[in-house]
């Protein structure tokens, strides 16, 4: 079961970074418009800095979506979902109410 769960956070992560490249790509292609990226899913390390940003998205539900994966793939490590600089959720392993 472990090594399912593995599998599936490492597909998730490819997936992640072919969608970016793809964002990345489309950008180039016009560049008189704007996407903005406002939400992103940020992995904390220990010393309390952001370790890497897993996700971005330009909508609210979407980053919920990735957020709720991202908790699922990395239960044990800190995770926010930040809208700029703002915390509009986040999971703290084995603090109370880490969701707001």
């Amino acid at each position: 079961m472990r090594e399912i769960e593995f599998e599936l956070c490492r597909e998730m992560d490819l997936v992640l970074e072919d969608w970016r490249l793809y964002l990345e790509a489309e950008a180039a292609k016009e560049p008189k418009a704007e996407t903005r990226i406002d939400f992103r899913i940020e992995k904390w390390s220990s010393r309390g800095d952001v370790e890497r940003v897993l996700a971005s998205a330009a909508s609210i539900p979407i980053a919920r979506a990735a957020f709720q994966e991202a908790i699922r793939c990395y239960a044990g490590s800190r995770l926010t979902l930040r809208h700029g600089t703002r915390i509009v959720e986040e999971h703290a392993p084995g603090a109370e109410n880490s969701h707001r």
